[in-house]
């Protein structure tokens, strides 16, 4: 499967990534691009550690999958429900210097189909579509492929705020962190943090994220994802309490599988 990441067109956010959309141009095709999404409620418990907050929270995260261009309705949705702890304080640093907090996922359940529940769901994926284009290890951390790494299990999370003073691109000559704020804004949404992955597993070393995103901090974080709320929410977001969501920053563009994962040269194959 020949993989990559390349910029979203304009930075389009998603205002609800798990609602219901017109799914009437989806067809049978296999999968040319995959983006993620996720949808969570938090609770903040600040009971805990000193200068210590925890935010517990539930949410349903989305592969989704595009034929050719990320236009119309996706072809497919995997949903996969999820439990995860957001956890803010200086406890954090020694898993990610300097960092805002992380995003742990503590269960990651069953993919939702369209039944029994939730109704009208009708534009889950099936092995066709997929073909060797399943991505959802990344959140089980199944695959048949060795060396492979749960990429989204563990997230650091930086604030858009302190990212601004330090006058922060997403890639070497790509979109200003302002750029991002500004776009979300004009949208009725605050993007808050920047959520990101470990230099290493299978979005570096397959899709080859670590050649095109700006590396954060002394351990390298890669930006994957943009956290946002309704611009109306409480503004003490930065504990990701109640609605929050996240979507990928970058599509991964894939191919025929020659061999799994990876094409015959070793590099990676950008849109």
């Amino acid at each position: 499967m020949l993989t990559g990441c390349s910029d979203p067109p304009d930075l389009v956010p998603l205002p609800d990534p798990v609602g219901d959309d017109d799914d009437d141009d989806a067809t049978a095709d296999h999968a040319s691009l995959a983006t993620f999404a996720m949808a969570m409620e938090g609770e903040v418990d600040a009971t805990g550690a000193p200068s210590l907050v925890t935010t517990k929270t539930s949410g349903v995260f989305q592969f989704v999958y595009w034929t050719e261009k990320q236009s119309g309705a996706p072809l497919c949705r995997q949903r996969i429900p999820f439990l995860a702890e957001a956890r803010f304080g200086p406890l954090t640093s020694a898993s990610c210097a300097g960092c805002s907090g992380t995003l742990q996922f503590t269960e990651v359940l069953d993919e939702i189909q369209t039944e029994p529940e939730p109704a009208g769901i009708d534009d889950f994926c099936t092995p066709e579509m997929l073909a060797a284009g399943d991505l959802s290890f990344l959140l089980h951390g199944e695959s048949d492929v060795d060396g492979q790494t749960e990429d989204f299990t563990t997230l650091a999370l930086i604030s858009a705020d302190q990212l601004m003073q330090q006058d922060w691109f997403l890639s070497p000559d790509g979109v200003h962190i302002s750029e991002l704020i500004d776009t979300y804004a004009a949208a009725g949404l605050t993007a808050t943090h920047l959520a990101m992955v470990r230099n290493a597993g299978w979005l570096a070393d397959h899709a080859g994220l670590d050649g095109i995103a700006s590396p954060w901090g002394t351990q390298g974080w890669l930006p994957m994802f943009v956290v946002y709320r309704g611009a109306d929410r409480p503004a003490e977001f930065e504990w990701l309490p109640g609605e929050v969501f996240m979507t990928s920053l970058w599509q991964v563009a894939l191919g025929d599988p020659a061999p799994p994962l990876t094409p015959p040269d070793g590099t990676a194959n950008f849109n």
